[in-house]
């Protein structure tokens, strides 16, 4: 059914080269990715630390924001589109990506609100189109937070909740082709990373880790946008102990 909801839609970057890293292991790599995602969801909801099982019951996990993956594209979904909902995704988004940069699997990402039909396999709708527009045409790790989230009294309550608590911050984002960029809201991941890095050498070995290091100018490029908003917003809150490392319990 067509409802109205927050989407995101987010990219794995570099999934090419992540998955020849992974050539004979696919399983593994499957394994690792719905750990990511399934603890990033239970970390925000819960704030605390999450050990997933090898195989977790889908019917314990909350479904206040849900996931679909086909590859490298990634959908995530509120149940609804209350002001409740969107503080949800954000938290679930800025976990996911500070988490995800520091085992090696840099994203990319927009967040919007409008009209989606959601019935996995099948989803579907112009709020994915937007989400999927906002993602490609940012130069770094990173996830814009469109303003469609932001159009009630709520929804601007709630904005205002998630930048004092630096959960999002406004910020001049890098857009390919335009040399100085736009200043618009994104999740602030790096507000979350500060306690688990020993240096920034560190991090971009972490960027690197799977895919390689970068090639062209593009990917240089790519890194060096990403290591500046990290230098320019790095904050000490606690990352709630998700998979470090990646722990599985047998039910």
């Amino acid at each position: 059914m067509d409802s109205i909801r927050y989407v995101a839609f987010i990219d794995i970057l570099g999934f090419k080269a992540l998955v020849e890293k992974f050539q004979g292991r696919s399983d593994e790599l499957g394994q690792m990715m719905k750990e990511l995602f399934t603890s990033a969801i239970l970390a925000a909801m819960t704030g605390e630390s999450v050990h997933i099982r090898k195989h977790p019951d889908p019917r314990t996990l909350p479904t206040d924001v849900m996931y679909y993956q086909f590859s490298d594209s990634v959908i995530f979904y509120t149940r609804d589109d209350t002001s409740a909902s969107l503080e949800k995704i954000v938290k679930v988004l800025c976990l996911l990506f500070a988490r995800a940069s520091l085992i090696g699997f840099p994203l990319r990402g927009g967040l919007v609100k409008g009209e989606i039909h959601a019935d996995p396999p099948i989803i579907l709708g112009r709020a994915v189109n937007k989400a999927y527009e906002l993602e490609g045409k940012q130069n770094w790790s990173g996830l814009i937070v469109d303003d469609s989230c932001f159009a009630g009294p709520e929804e601007q309550q709630t904005k205002n909740g998630l930048l004092q608590q630096k959960w999002m911050v406004k910020t001049t984002v890098p857009i390919k082709g335009e040399p100085y960029g736009a200043e618009m809201h994104v999740i602030n991941w790096a507000e979350f990373v500060g306690l688990r890095l020993s240096s920034m050498e560190e991090f971009q070995a972490n960027l690197t880790k799977y895919v390689g290091h970068p090639k062209t100018e593009a990917e240089k490029e790519k890194i060096a946008n990403t290591i500046s908003f990290l230098k320019a917003y790095i904050g000490s809150s606690l990352l709630p102990s998700f998979l470090l490392p990646a722990i599985l319990r047998e039910p």
